[in-house]
């Protein structure tokens, strides 16, 4: 019997030095991230960032960054420090940052391209796999990390700040 409460008292004392870490809610700094002294958020317009941090090279010989365009609206986009080897990549709808796809930089909470899903879950808690990517979710906003194959690792990482709005005004989706 003793050894019984002796084991009871041990499990409390082990739990008690052990706590659970409550993970916070997503927030609007979780949907903005700083490259190079550069705070990039939903808000930036793509002249503020073009006068900080430039254009990559060959940037008006790639057509100005013009990814596509459809029902008078042109999609584009800046890589850092280059298309061929970016750390970041910022698309746009006009004068309207869309997406980010973060390559070499963590995000708020420090989750990069190569951290384990142990790590995601840990930063940012769990949420259901789709489509080979976990979704996190505030208003308009989502943080998406693409995985490897095996559901292991974390491949690419997107900050949607509208997607969805910025298909439908090109006409892409319904």
């Amino acid at each position: 019997m003793r050894l019984i409460y002796l084991g009871f008292l041990m499990s409390i004392f082990l739990v008690a030095c052990n706590p659970i870490k409550s993970i916070p809610p997503l927030s609007e700094q979780d949907f903005e991230v700083t490259y190079k002294d550069v705070l990039i958020n939903a808000e930036l317009a793509p002249d503020s960032i073009i006068n900080k941090l430039g254009t990559e090279k060959g940037f008006e010989d790639n057509n100005y960054g013009l990814i596509s365009q459809g029902n008078g609206y042109n999609r584009w986009g800046l890589n850092y420090p280059n298309k061929e080897d970016a750390d970041i990549s910022i698309i746009f709808l006009e004068d309207e940052i869309i997406f980010t796809q973060l390559n070499k930089i963590a995000t708020h909470r420090g989750i990069k391209v190569g951290d384990s899903v142990d790590q995601l879950f840990e930063a940012y808690g769990n949420s259901e796999l789709i489509k080979d990517s976990y979704i996190y979710e505030l208003d308009t906003h989502k943080l998406q990390f693409y995985m490897s194959n095996d559901n292991k690792t974390v491949q690419r990482i997107y900050i949607d700040y509208n997607l969805d709005d910025a298909n439908r005004k090109q006409g892409i989706t319904a």
